[in-house]
């Protein structure tokens, strides 16, 4: 039998709209304190699946380690959750009598949510997490490198929601991601608002919908080293960052600017943590990994250790090597 997977996305994008729609009309009554019952649960379930999910999605989608995306599903689970208690997002949220002014929160409604292959379980956890705090119903398009995972981990948060009184139908996924899919969804009319999370080639689209849009994604930001600075703590502030999940998490450093009169400072300590400097022509093979001739970004090149991409670019490394410079 043959299965026009496009049409059948955008179907599915129709109907988990229409019914979120209605559910989340339920939740919009709902007060903070029950809103609040139903993150706990739900990131209490996720939490209990923690190390199940990180090493899924490591395997899935063959980027970063599993016990850094341990530390992520825990830290969303923990520390998020915890910095979300005693936040009010809906009714009156402030009150300023003198002024006569009371802040009332409102839901948005139904949110089209795109998360990225790189943090697929964590970023899909927050962002339900921030939605249903918040009143809202959510609807993912998981990326496509990604859709086990994201998948398993939404059905346990949907089914530990449902068990605590969210509505059926608040928080979904598609099944058979597409782009037509995707697009569908984002431009439903009952859609408010777009999440792309780490998915650079959906934000034109996303954007086109004339809807509020909420995007994150990879920065490139610099690590500036004075001459006043502990060099050593530095440096070794800056490996970790760089080093943690292989360095895919979009706050990691990119580059390092030095004052000249450290730098042969900040060179030898960059050494003495396992840096490895590049020639000029390896940084050439190591960019032609990543940058196709058309100057498009090749996939399947985040997330890998340093010794792969030294492989892959056809140079040899010590194998006690952190980073390359």
């Amino acid at each position: 039998m043959i299965v026009d997977n496009d049409l059948l996305s955008i179907q599915q994008a129709r109907i988990l709209a229409e019914v979120a729609h209605e559910a989340q009309k339920k939740l919009a009554t709902f007060p903070q304190e029950k809103l609040d019952e139903i993150v706990e649960h739900i990131a209490d379930a996720v939490e209990e699946h923690a190390e199940e999910l990180a090493l899924m999605s490591h395997e899935e989608t063959d980027g970063g380690k599993w016990q850094d995306k341990l530390v992520k599903n825990r830290f969303v689970c923990n520390q998020v959750r915890k910095e979300l208690r005693g936040m009010r997002c809906v009714g009156v949220i402030n009150e300023d009598p003198q002024k006569k002014i009371t802040d009332i929160g409102v839901p948005v409604g139904v949110i089209a949510a795109l998360c990225p292959v790189t943090g697929p379980v964590s970023t899909t956890v927050y962002n339900t997490l921030i939605a249903i705090k918040s009143g809202n119903g959510v609807i993912f398009s998981p990326h496509p490198g990604a859709v086990k995972s994201i998948g398993r981990v939404l059905d346990i948060m949907i089914e530990a929601g449902n068990a605590c009184g969210l509505p059926e139908g608040c928080l979904s996924y598609l099944e058979t991601v597409t782009k037509s899919g995707t697009c569908e969804l984002m431009n439903h009319r009952n859609v408010s608002l777009v999440m792309v999370t780490g998915v650079p080639g959906m934000i034109e689209y996303a954007q086109k919908t004339g809807k509020p849009v909420i995007y994150g994604g990879t920065g490139n930001g610099p690590a500036f080293i004075e001459r006043t600075a502990n060099i050593g703590q530095a440096v070794k502030d800056i490996i970790a960052s760089k080093t943690f999940d292989n360095g895919i998490a979009p706050s990691a450093e990119q580059s390092i600017v030095v004052d000249s009169c450290v730098a042969d400072n900040v060179r030898h300590s960059l050494i003495s943590c396992g840096a490895y400097f590049m020639s000029e022509s390896e940084a050439e093979a190591l960019a032609a990994l990543f940058i196709a001739p058309d100057g498009q970004r090749r996939k399947g090149m985040a997330g890998q250790a340093a010794q792969v991409l030294a492989r892959r670019a056809g140079f040899s490394i010590p194998e006690n090597t952190t980073v390359l410079v």
